[in-house]
């Protein structure tokens, strides 16, 4: 019933949910998917917070830390191909909007979500 007259309510309206309408698809490609989920582990467990622009309480990591630990993740990609094919997708992460950086006081550039 509508609390203003005692009417029963007979229809309903539905909105977008703006949330869903912002969100950033999830990466196509299989090495930034792998770079992604490597770097998302590693900021779980970082203890580096607030660094380069970041918020006080977000996890960062090195841009070269995640650039390592995304090329230890491309198991199916030659070794000597790793490094640069890791480079591209964390650097395309940062593009796509998955990760974000900055750089700090000493010129180190840490990226974080």
């Amino acid at each position: 019933m509508s609390r203003y007259n005692g009417d029963p309510i007979t229809s309903c309206a539905a909105g977008p949910d703006a949330e869903v309408i912002f969100r950033k698809p999830p990466p196509a490609g299989k090495h930034q998917k792998e770079a992604l989920a490597a770097v998302q582990l590693a900021l779980s467990a970082s203890t580096n917070l607030g660094h380069a622009g970041a918020g006080p309480q977000t996890a960062c990591l090195r841009i070269d830390d995640a650039v390592t630990l995304a090329s230890t993740a491309m198991v199916g990609v030659e070794k000597r191909r790793r490094a640069a094919r890791a480079r591209e997708a964390v650097q395309g992460l940062i593009i796509g909007g998955h990760l974000q950086r900055g750089l700090d006081t000493s010129q180190d550039e840490w990226v974080w979500l």
